[in-house]
């Protein structure tokens, strides 16, 4: 379904210059198969009483039974159209916006539009282009080309360096469009300073900024847009940050609490079932029954992250079922497959604060509390391998399951008893 790549052709033209642009849908029959037609997108510049065209192909194939002349679009409901059509709407949205960007800096002619639709639809890069490339435009193309591996979440914080790095540019060089071709360690530095003085960030998240921008930088040298990776020698600041669980009896103080506002039960179960499976908020959001796999008699659960693409092998605890079998009936999610009807982020940690005070637990609660309470208080003070954790997290590498190996009062008195026999 999803298009591999495209070409586009185009009528003999001068490099004239236009303001405003029109699409057209049209098909032709597909080389060596009558059956299938091939989906083109005509597209129309104008100006002044002067007009230029040319075609691109989406790469998008269809029998030719399906297609709707009249409303030019694919027909029926089915998953299989709506994907096609969605499609479609996307590739002329992003021709539109290439537009619109274009005209905000310069005059727009023929070959600077096709230029940029070739590059932020399919990753062609012409010559002339990449003379002109600006940061914003890798972190087009970086969400162009991963976004069915970028969640909604981490997509958000991908829009928002690009957002800061445009009002760092902005403000050191008096232009929004960077050239990557001038990106270095000194403008990586500064950028790190732009975002302390200016906004007050605390370390680690001014890190997990900088791990997006090298993510997309790299990206692009690996495409051969930029000869060399500026940024190969600008190391991260891991700094070390305490990680929160909650203690055994906080937890029991949770899971034994009963709420009579339905909402605030509903989250705390939520909640309760992140510690008893290591599951970060999107992937509980996102878990479905399909996902869960008998092995050996015993239920788990078996996935592959959301952030880190990890296999994730989590065993169903007594308490976790419970809170299934509970919710497997829940409106919100009938028909969806859906475990749990997981409410977003944002209302998600807002209200854990007041789950906490009704709860009287004095530690601070949000999202991922409950992912750091299964790895040290549920899996490790529980005599849990950190091998097997990390499998259980779906973490790639083991220094990120070594953050949760902390020595908590609990395995200091169990080893005490085992080593000086008490």
């Amino acid at each position: 379904m999803t298009p591999q790549g495209g070409k586009i052709k185009s009528s003999k033209y001068e490099e004239k210059m236009f303001n405003d642009v029109r699409i057209d849908r049209q098909v032709r029959q597909t080389k060596n198969d009558e059956s299938k037609s091939t989906i083109y997108l005509r597209v129309h510049l104008v100006g002044d009483g002067r007009r230029n065209e040319f075609i691109l192909s989406t790469r998008c194939y269809v029998d030719t039974t399906q297609w709707d002349s009249d409303k030019k679009r694919v027909k029926g409901n089915s998953t299989e159209a709506a994907r096609y059509n969605k499609k479609l709407r996307d590739y002329e949205d992003t021709i539109h916006k290439c537009f619109e960007d274009i005209k905000k800096n310069e005059p727009v002619s023929v070959q600077k539009l096709k230029d940029n639709i070739n590059f932020k639809l399919f990753g062609i890069q012409s010559e002339r282009l990449a003379k002109q490339l600006y940061l914003p435009d890798l972190f087009d193309r970086y969400l162009e080309n991963h976004r069915s591996k970028i969640g909604h979440s981490r997509k958000g914080r991908y829009v928002f360096v690009k957002k800061k790095a445009i009002e760092f540019s902005k403000k050191t060089f008096g232009t929004p469009n960077y050239d990557i071709n001038r990106l270095d360690k000194d403008w990586f530095d500064k950028f790190h300073e732009f975002l302390i003085d200016g906004f007050k960030y605390k370390i680690p998240t001014i890190t997990g900024y900088q791990k997006v921008l090298k993510a997309v930088v790299n990206d692009a040298y690996k495409c051969k847009l930029i000869k060399e990776n500026p940024f190969v020698n600008c190391p991260l600041n891991y700094t070390e940050t305490s990680i929160h669980a909650l203690t055994n009896d906080e937890l029991g103080k949770l899971i034994n609490f009963k709420f009579e506002d339905e909402t605030l039960q509903l989250l705390a179960d939520c909640f309760v079932f992140g510690t008893q499976t290591g599951l970060a908020h999107t992937d509980l959001k996102n878990l479905t029954h399909s996902m869960i796999k008998s092995i050996d008699g015993r239920d788990f659960i078996c996935k592959n992250r959301n952030k880190t693409d990890g296999e994730s092998i989590i065993a169903i605890t007594a308490i976790a079922k419970k809170i299934m079998n509970k919710y497997i009936s829940h409106p919100k999610i009938e028909g969806t497959g859906l475990v749990l009807p997981v409410m977003n982020i944002n209302s998600y940690n807002t209200k854990l604060k007041l789950i906490a005070a009704k709860c009287g637990i004095y530690s601070k609660l949000t999202s991922h509390i409950a992912r750091h309470t299964f790895a040290t208080t549920v899996w490790l003070d529980g005599s849990g391998s950190m091998e097997s954790l990390q499998r259980i997290l779906g973490h790639q590498e083991m220094k990120s399951t070594q953050k949760y190996g902390r020595i908590t009062p609990k395995r200091i008195l169990d080893e005490s008893e085992k080593v000086l026999q008490l």
